[in-house]
């Protein structure tokens, strides 16, 4: 994200991300979807694309795998009507999916310091 959105852009990508967030768990019946959660929107300045990012909140399996990510796919120009009927926006951004490796990396890395750390600081 090398620019910094404006503050219309942060409310749009607010406002998609809690929409998203609410079809995927209300209005989706595509058992593949039930465990993801999204974590982030970023709306591109002309409103034409949206960035969503997401994690699997299944403790078992939390990555992803290829029927989620054809699931995502398959979902996004449903979605973006949902979305379009939903919004008071002129544009309903088109969708593109991307799995939030940051949340992932940060549990790894938590793991990493935890093993370093001398056991008489617990």
């Amino acid at each position: 994200m090398g620019r910094r959105a404006t503050p219309r852009i942060e409310r749009v990508s607010q406002q998609v991300r809690e929409l998203l967030s609410s079809l995927l768990l209300f209005d989706v019946a595509d058992p593949r979807l039930k465990d993801v959660q999204i974590t982030g929107v970023e709306v591109a300045s002309d409103l034409k694309y949206a960035d969503v990012f997401y994690i699997m909140i299944d403790e078992v399996n939390p990555e992803p795998d290829e029927p989620v990510r054809i699931a995502l796919a398959k979902s996004a120009g449903y979605l973006r009507k949902m979305l379009g009927d939903r919004m008071t926006t002129q544009y309903t951004p088109e969708l593109r999916f991307h799995y939030d490796e940051s949340i992932e990396r940060g549990r790894r890395m938590e793991a990493l310091l935890d093993d370093i750390r001398p056991d008489s600081e617990e």
